[in-house]
């Protein structure tokens, strides 16, 4: 892997999609990798967030969601964490941000819950941007990344920093529709996954299963 770093990376990044597809058991198509998962969710903001769109965040959770979509001019509305799951009305909400297992409270709705908020969000016509970047170190069953395939309006992401502690190489990906993965390339910058990065993440994907369930 060392020797490659004179190289580009293959903007493609097919062996990783390949992997973390393989891992989620979706396509490659439905896979962006990232650098990071904080990379990813300023490139979800801005791919689809326009001056004066509302959206909705629960609180307490991760900054960062709130802090992009203020930069792209968004309506941010924040509720509180534990009364999202029994909310009704997405009316005119553009996008619903939620961390599952959530940051830092480390609270895990369950599968079937968040499979009920998916269906309000498609019924307003609201996307739902789930992060489970901590998911694979709580109840990897509760994920609803398999589900992103037969809905165009969700949106899944996975970080492999957390979880197989690599922070410093900055390794995420995103699981999502063709049709939500196609308006993302359109806005992701070319090579935003360093060769090296990309190699260990492959390796990672692939043999790292004993290891999450040690970490668990």
């Amino acid at each position: 892997t060392v020797k490659k770093i004179h190289s580009y990376p293959d903007d493609r990044y097919m062996a990783f999609r390949k992997a973390a597809a393989e891992y989620l058991r979706v396509s490659p198509e439905n896979i962006i990798p990232g650098n990071g998962s904080t990379e990813l969710i300023r490139l979800f903001v801005e791919s689809f967030i326009g001056r004066g769109d509302k959206v909705l965040i629960p609180r307490p959770t991760y900054e960062e969601y709130g802090h992009n979509c203020k930069i792209f001019g968004a309506d941010v509305d924040f509720v509180g964490y534990d009364s999202l799951v029994n909310i009704q009305n997405l009316q005119d909400v553009k996008i619903l941000f939620l961390c599952n297992p959530n940051n830092p409270t480390g609270k895990l709705i369950r599968r079937d819950n968040m499979l009920r908020l998916a269906g309000l969000c498609a019924r307003y016509g609201t996307l739902f941007f789930v992060d489970e970047v901590f998911i694979e170190l709580s109840n990897p069953k509760q994920s609803i990344a398999d589900f992103t395939t037969r809905r165009k309006n969700i949106f899944v992401l996975r970080s492999l920093t957390k979880c197989f502690a690599l922070s410093g190489l900055r390794i995420g990906f995103g699981v999502a529709s063709k049709e939500i993965i196609k308006k993302l390339e359109d806005f992701r910058s070319p090579w935003n996954l360093n060769s090296i990065a990309a190699d260990v993440g492959t390796y990672c994907l692939r043999n790292g299963a004993g290891y999450l369930n040690t970490s668990r």
